[in-house]
């Protein structure tokens, strides 16, 4: 059966009052699955986007304003830490990015999910920055105990060259979408209108002009230099606008990378298998986060990941009853299907 790994979601942080979050609800998982959020939860826990006010050592929410919404969207300033606290309430918290422009303050949560039947087969919640809680290093370890290849379908987030790799090596096949190349001028060449040899360590552009790849970066790339070839090329308004010519950084894996690329516009097997399987991954998805659920319930990772695990350990159960769990002379099974 194909296996998927996909982001489930960014998860946001707890409302949380005086340092405290919200209290534990001890009934059965499976009564709170499809039990919505008030209204109320959801208006307060809109509330810390719009500002707080602080009194003594707790921080208070203050009145939802109509300028929250904004605030939302507000985008991080530029010389902001990448891996800065963002609450003294709940320090483990980052900024979250979905875009250049877009993040909420949280986790982000991972499912490792079977899509022919909806269950999931590992989860795992982690900080929402560092290299150690990157999508590629969690995808490995979410498929660490597969005890046989299988088919991995994921986003774009999970494609980089080392998580490739890492998946390649352990003899699984990949469905995962390689990330859209950036264009330095709009319309104009990418990498991959380049001839790059790795091997030979020589790069070719469109126009024919080859260059020697340059010395290795710390992190395994190089750099093809064009330099003076470019100011009398006939190519040079599709390619750079750089008065010192284009400079081209291939990466460290860049031929799995451009194997990749090609066979995802290339393959109809591919493509048919991309198709097919990416709509049952985003019911599990939206499972996980349904009725509020994309808001976190307490603070820090621990209790958050417990959450995370009791939550899809639920939504195995209420599967497995749809699919007919019944048990009989002592021992669960799954009724055949009647069609």
């Amino acid at each position: 059966m194909p296996h998927s790994v996909a982001i489930a979601a960014t998860l946001q942080t707890p409302l949380a009052e005086c340092g405290h979050a919200q209290p534990h609800d001890l009934r059965d998982p499976i009564e709170r699955l499809d039990e919505p959020r008030s209204a109320t939860t959801r208006r307060r826990a809109l509330a810390p986007a719009s500002g707080t006010t602080v009194g003594g050592n707790c921080a208070r929410v203050a009145p939802l304003t109509p300028l929250a919404v904004p605030l939302l969207l507000k985008p991080l300033a530029r010389r902001a830490a990448p891996d800065r606290m963002v609450s003294t309430v709940d320090p483990e918290s980052r900024h979250v990015h979905k875009s250049r422009t877009q993040y909420q303050d949280g986790y982000k949560a991972h499912l490792a999910v079977e899509p022919e039947t909806g269950l999931f087969t590992d989860v795992a919640l982690r900080p929402g920055t560092g290299a150690a809680h990157h999508e590629a290093a969690v995808a490995t370890d979410l498929l660490a105990d597969e005890r046989a290849p299988v088919t991995v379908l994921g986003d774009a987030a999970y494609g980089t060259g080392a998580a490739r790799r890492a998946l390649t090596d352990a003899g699984h096949r990949l469905i995962i979408k390689p990330p859209p190349l950036k264009q330095t001028i709009a319309g104009g060449f990418t990498v991959d209108d380049f001839h790059i040899d790795t091997a030979a360590g020589k790069a070719t552009c469109p126009a024919g002009h080859t260059t020697a790849l340059g010395r290795p970066q710390p992190d395994g790339s190089h750099i093809a230099q064009f330099k003076k070839v470019c100011a009398p090329c006939p190519l040079r308004a599709r390619c750079t606008t750089s008065a010192t010519g284009r400079n081209v950084t291939i990466h460290a894996q860049h031929d799995l990378l451009a194997a990749a690329r090609t066979q995802a516009v290339t393959d109809p097997a591919w493509q048919a298998d991309h198709r097919r399987w990416r709509p049952p991954v985003e019911r599990a998805v939206a499972q996980v986060v349904a009725r509020g659920n994309r808001r976190l319930r307490y603070l820090g990772v621990i209790k958050n990941n417990t959450w995370l695990h009791t939550r899809a350990a639920a939504l195995n159960l209420r599967t497995l009853i749809n699919l007919g769990l019944t048990r009989t002379s002592g021992a669960w099974t799954l009724a055949p299907s009647s069609t």
